[in-house]
């Protein structure tokens, strides 16, 4: 469904990328998974990828006339990044660069998730009091006035100021790693007493994992995303972005270049590789190794019992005698090859416990206090969804 020039882009980095990998040990050159190209098989559906590849066909890129990797990845949150700093080696740092992304930025399809912290302090999530109460009783001045380093005997009055700092990265990269904090808290001095002003501290958090997690606003959870701070009438938004490494081609940007924008490929692949060039592969490809008798063989499907959409088994769910507050929902925000995870805590670095498919019901056991995440259960395993793709199909038991 994108522009055709931005998939002639995507075209040129994925052959580039695989052509790049021929003759690697082993008797494939790439996978079929995250680990290299995702592949899903050819649909009918794809008539545009089929242009958009035989437009560009023989069309690599190159720096000093050798193949580079040609990255690419969903989104780079507004900042395009450097090969050295996502996988150590700098050899072909030479044909990206760190560089702002307003393509990726302005398109309002670009992943990004946010948060607030009211300057009031009211309504903070239980998390983000923990970091701020462990941050302030730190402070030497909290225990020397006398006030308990008690939970109950915290609050936060007012958050005066909210400053990221601390880059990874040399300048002009904005992957920054602290959040500084100046606010007014409040605490108890003996046990069972009010609470009254206890000063304005200034504290420092880190932002992976701490203040990502806090506010529920991890975009991949590998510590990599574009964060900002915005300021408003009644709160500080603070906002992620970056969905991958972010290394090359954005794909969002890459869409937005070519329908907002009306880029053409080439101009596409000049942004996002500014130190190499488009030409023609002339390489020889190599006869394909003899395929294992074993590995024709088609193996006989089975029917599942309760099948989605993708044919795929579905757990069992009784949704009779709930518990109080909870619902039935069901998983329905993916396509019907994909699946969602089902996570032991509610974060995306969190291990996954199993893939649930599409129309698969889950009983919601309750709300959470980490915004956009879900505890569900089944009969059989119980964990954390992200609530973005699921839906209400039944109503709060009494």
């Amino acid at each position: 469904s994108f522009p055709l020039e931005a998939l002639k882009a995507q075209a040129i980095c994925a052959r580039t990328y695989a052509l790049k990998r021929l003759g690697r040990d082993g008797d494939w050159d790439v996978v079929d998974t995250t680990n290299d190209q995702v592949f899903r098989g050819v649909s009918a559906s794809n008539a545009n990828c089929a242009r958009a590849i035989s437009e560009t066909s023989g069309l690599v890129i190159a720096r000093d006339g050798a193949l580079i990797n040609g990255y690419y990845s969903a989104s780079n949150g507004g900042q395009t990044e450097l090969p050295s700093h996502v996988w150590g080696s700098d050899s072909e740092d030479g044909a990206y660069a760190v560089q702002d992304d307003p393509w990726d930025a302005g398109n309002p399809d670009s992943l990004t998730r946010s948060g607030v912290l009211p300057k009031d302090g009211s309504g903070l999530y239980r998390w983000m009091t923990r970091l701020l109460r462990e941050a302030v009783f730190a402070d030497p001045r909290w225990a020397s006035e006398g006030f308990l380093t008690d939970e109950e005997g915290f609050q936060v009055t007012r958050i005066r100021s909210v400053l990221l700092k601390t880059p990874k990265f040399p300048s002009p990269s904005r992957l920054l790693t602290e959040m500084e904090m100046e606010l007014d808290a409040s605490g108890v001095r003996s046990a069972g007493g009010e609470l009254e002003a206890a000063g304005t501290f200034t504290i420092t958090l880190k932002l992976f994992p701490d203040v990502l997690n806090a506010l529920g606003i991890q975009v991949t959870g590998n510590g990599n995303e574009i964060v900002s701070v915005t300021e408003e009438e009644q709160a500080f938004r603070v906002t992620a972005g970056r969905y991958g490494h972010g290394v090359g081609l954005s794909q969002r940007g890459a869409q937005w270049m070519a329908s907002d924008g009306k880029k053409t490929f080439d101009q596409i692949i000049s942004f996002y590789f500014p130190g190499a060039q488009i030409m023609h592969y002339t390489g020889v490809a190599s006869p394909l190794p003899a395929v294992p008798e074993y590995l024709t063989v088609t193996p006989e499907e089975t029917e599942p019992d309760t099948p989605s959409s993708s044919g795929r088994a579905l757990l069992p769910v009784t949704e009779e005698n709930l518990p109080e507050g909870a619902y039935i929902a069901s998983v329905e925000g993916i396509s019907d090859d994909s699946s969602l995870n089902l996570r032991a805590q509610p974060s995306p670095i969190s291990s996954v416990v199993t893939r649930l498919y599409k129309h698969q019901h889950l009983i919601v056991i309750d709300e959470l206090d980490v915004p956009g995440w879900a505890h569900v259960r089944t009969d059989e395993i119980e964990g954390y969804v992200m609530s973005s793709y699921i839906e209400k199909v039944g109503s709060e038991s009494d």
